[in-house]
């Protein structure tokens, strides 16, 4: 049992966040939330075999990105996006 009995010894387990508490939404939020608990120096760093595709812009983004330039520089501190 963990948690709340009193023990002599140290627990041999941790409590781990509920998704609620930790605002998981999708499915790279819960694999991000894994490797966390899992640890990040326990998965093995690979190279990529390819090269990287040609870059494509896009416009949409690059203004999203200059107009929140723009509002942290007249004083906004947070941006939904």
């Amino acid at each position: 049992m963990c948690g709340g009995a009193r023990m002599k010894s140290k627990p041999k387990c941790r409590r781990i966040a509920w998704i609620s508490e930790t605002g998981v939404v999708g499915l790279a939020d819960v694999l991000e939330e894994v490797a966390r608990v899992y640890g990040y120096d326990r998965i093995p760093s690979t190279i990529m075999a390819d090269r990287l595709p040609p870059q494509v812009g896009n416009p949409i983004h690059e203004w999203e990105e200059r107009l929140r330039d723009l509002l942290v520089t007249l004083g906004s501190m947070k941006w939904s996006g």
